[in-house]
């Protein structure tokens, strides 16, 4: 029966998963950075206000939001009031971060 010959692995590699998870340790909860009970309440709140992805609206496409972004990032001086906020579908908010701080909240 044939086997496999061995993998080399490099003193200190890691697998995808356990990069992911020590990221993740480093980077902190939702709640430590900020996204915690009134953030998830106010995030509710504005998705039942304005159910729609506005840029898409202004596009003239209609596709659902599903996140809550902020118009001024709060690492720039921005609020969590409701003006400062925009209801986006998960595309349009993956593009405006990455147009504005590279993608992953980099460079802000």
């Amino acid at each position: 029966m044939p086997t496999s010959p061995p993998v080399h692995r490099p003193a200190g590699w890691k697998s995808a998963a356990a990069r992911a998870a020590e990221h993740d340790r480093w980077r902190g909860g939702s709640a430590a950075r900020g996204y915690g009970s009134a953030w998830q309440k106010l995030r509710r709140a504005v998705l039942a206000d304005e159910p729609l992805c506005r840029a898409c609206a202004a596009a003239g496409r209609t596709v659902a939001a599903a996140d809550v972004d902020h118009i001024m990032a709060r690492a720039r001086g921005g609020t969590d009031e409701r003006a400062n906020l925009q209801p986006l579908c998960h595309a349009c908010h993956s593009a405006k971060t990455r147009r504005e701080d590279g993608g992953g909240g980099r460079g802000v």
